[in-house]
């Protein structure tokens, strides 16, 4: 099949290549042959921010290179009356059960737990490398960019003048707000 003209400009990676990157970065996640299952129970919402982390990120790399290992997630709505535990729960073929809290833990940081009870052969010789070279064994994910604010025109006038009326009615009619429409016809010309 011939090159389309405008072979130079073609897209660049897929969004599936952009997954499997994902699920193939160094380490790959291996765990122990004799791990049976990995539960983990956390908050809906509002709490647990490294355990969700956890369970949106590390979890699918968890379970791309470990296809038979059952896996469970128990998201359960929390209360302000009463607090709601969050831990991840290890059972091994042998009967062995290891827990472990996750609150107030970093997604990495529990990954390095999980890999320190249930890791496959890979992890001591990848802990050793990454401590020889002076880094931690796992990185920290990145924090995201702070949301940026964006002030309408209807703001900034009133943050460049230095006194504000009393009366937000008439600081809007001083705007040139027409109050007698209503929603976005109100600001419109």
């Amino acid at each position: 099949m011939p090159r389309p003209q405008n072979w130079k400009t073609l897209p660049g990676p897929s969004r599936l290549s952009g997954i499997l990157a994902h699920l193939r970065q160094a380490p790959r996640l291996n765990l122990a042959p004799n791990l049976k299952s990995l539960k983990i129970a956390l908050a809906m919402r509002d709490d647990h921010f490294g355990a969700r982390h956890f369970v949106k990120e590390d979890l699918p790399r968890i379970r791309y290179a470990n296809p038979d290992l059952s896996i469970r997630v128990d998201r359960k709505r929390n209360r302000a009356d009463e607090p709601l535990p969050s831990e991840l729960v290890l059972e091994f073929d042998d009967g062995r059960i290891e827990k472990f809290s996750t609150e107030k833990l970093w997604s990495s940081d529990i990954l390095i737990r999980v890999l320190d009870i249930a890791g496959g052969s890979f992890w001591p010789s990848w802990k050793a490398a990454r401590e020889q070279q002076g880094l931690p064994p796992l990185d920290r994910p990145e924090p995201k960019a702070p949301i940026k604010v964006v002030q309408t025109s209807l703001f900034r006038k009133r943050a460049q003048k230095q006194e504000k009326p009393a009366d937000d009615t008439a600081y809007l009619v001083e705007l040139g707000v027409n109050m007698n429409k209503t929603g976005a016809a109100r600001i419109l010309p």
